[in-house]
């Protein structure tokens, strides 16, 4: 997909895809040997409450979930991390590119951590 991006093959309807967007960048992520850049990016993101991610070890494993259906909603990813110490991370990704109505699409974010956590536990 990326090289039909950069040859411009992706037709235009397509360009501001959230889910094109979610593909370029952790389809490459999923393909590497080694969750160091993925723990690179993910600890220069925020949570749902705006502090940066941190993990204390390195991560050792990450299984990628693309637009998981659950019982209310439907993220764009879902990672399941797991580091060294053999400590657990479940990490809901949101791709959004439009930042028109970023208060409403914030709240609808949250409320699908809420229910995603809620279906977790």
């Amino acid at each position: 997909m990326l090289i039909a991006e950069l040859e411009g093959k992706i037709p235009s309807k397509l360009k501001n895809s959230e889910d094109l967007l979610t593909s370029f960048v952790f389809g490459i992520l999923k393909y590497l040997s080694s969750p160091f850049y993925l723990q690179s990016i993910l600890q220069g993101s925020f949570n749902s409450t705006g502090s940066n991610l941190n993990f204390d070890k390195e991560l050792t494993l990450c299984n990628y979930v693309f637009w998981p259906r659950l019982n209310t909603s439907e993220p764009d990813l879902l990672l399941h991390l797991m580091d060294m110490g053999g400590s657990e991370y479940i990490i809901c990704i949101e791709a959004n590119i439009i930042l028109e109505n970023l208060a409403r699409r914030i709240y609808l974010l949250k409320s699908k951590i809420e229910t995603i956590v809620s279906a977790i536990n």
